[in-house]
């Protein structure tokens, strides 16, 4: 939930909405799911911003990738699959829109075993090496792989199986 709503600010600007219709529909959503404590300092700063830089904008918009990989660990999505393409915005926030509060979202996840999300971010960071790989090397990634999805589900996966223990802003890829 947290990803998803910067995510939403990234996306409205990044399409030229004015800022304060971003923010309006921004704490329309926040007080909808009670949401006000699920920030980290960095998604909270963003949000209560006015406005925002392009790669502010950029960079929270990639949100909605953690999102999915989050939907992914509560059972809402059925599969990852390889990071070759982005994921299905509309279907993901749907999920979410479906409920009338935060409460019935989670009473309706079903939280995948340890052993599946280990197994999941084992590959991740595989792919990703393979990304990081080939940008070193001025190469395209192989298999129609998309680093930018391969990096931000690797960033979730991480901060899921807490890897080095980190919070959410500082979460590192490693490869």
């Amino acid at each position: 939930m947290p990803y998803v709503l910067p995510a939403l600010k990234g996306e409205c600007l990044g399409a030229g909405e004015s800022a304060d219709d971003t923010a309006a529909l921004v704490q329309e959503v926040i007080d909808k799911y009670e949401a006000e404590s699920f920030f980290s300092p960095a998604e909270k700063r963003f949000i209560d911003q006015h406005g925002a830089e392009q790669q502010e904008i950029i960079s929270f918009s990639w949100g909605y990738e953690a999102y999915h990989v989050m939907l992914w660990a509560l059972g809402y999505v059925k599969e990852l699959g390889a990071p070759t393409e982005l994921c299905n915005v509309g279907k993901d926030v749907g999920y979410l829109q479906q409920k009338d509060s935060f409460t019935d979202f989670l009473s309706d996840a079903s939280l995948r075993n340890k052993s599946e999300i280990l197994d999941e971010a084992d590959l991740i960071y595989r792919y990703n090496w393979v990304c990081v790989d080939s940008r070193v090397n001025d190469k395209t990634p192989p298999a129609g792989l998309n680093g930018g999805v391969a990096y931000e589900r690797h960033r979730a996966l991480n901060w899921l199986i807490c890897y080095l223990d980190l919070a959410w802003d500082d979460v590192r890829t490693d490869t």
